[in-house]
């Protein structure tokens, strides 16, 4: 649609689906093991649902990990085609709408997929070792708040 044969670079392209098939092998991996991945789509245990076994929490995380690698590198090589390989004569104007979709859609990618990436780790981290980052039960800031907010911390208005 804007006159280029390739993408602007082809190999990137190509390691992109590597990357993003081995990313998708480990994740779907998790789901033919012994251990079971119990969770939601946040990829936490539910609070009322307590584990008998471990889940394949760190290796579904992972996946999802280094398939985010993969739409990162897609994402710059659209946003780089888009830019650079258009035919000469087509502004930003006259390009089809179908390109703007593509370039905002590749925009978002390189933009919310670290963020997204940066919270996998942190699930990844908390299951691996006992951070208590992401705290899901709900006693623990119960136990928290009341520690805290004692009758004894109040102090009394002075009367003058």
């Amino acid at each position: 649609m804007i006159g280029a044969k390739d993408l602007a670079f082809p190999k990137l392209n190509l390691a992109s689906w590597y990357i993003y098939m081995i990313g998708a092998a480990l994740h779907h991996s998790t789901r033919w093991s012994p251990a079971a991945l119990d969770t939601g789509w946040t990829l936490l245990h539910a609070v009322q649902h307590r584990r008998r076994r471990p889940a394949n929490v760190i290796p579904a995380a992972l996946g999802i990990f280094i398939t985010g690698f993969s739409s990162i590198l897609t994402g710059l090589n659209f946003i780089v085609t888009i830019h650079r390989m258009r035919a000469p004569g087509m502004t930003w104007f006259r390009m089809p709408l179908f390109l703007w979709s593509i370039y905002a859609t590749s925009l978002i990618m390189v933009l919310g997929t670290p963020v997204v990436a940066i919270t996998i780790l942190l699930v990844a981290a908390e299951r691996a070792l006992p951070l208590r980052l992401l705290r899901s039960d709900a006693s623990a800031a119960t136990r928290c708040c009341s520690s805290t907010c004692s009758g004894s911390t109040r102090t009394r208005r002075s009367t003058s």
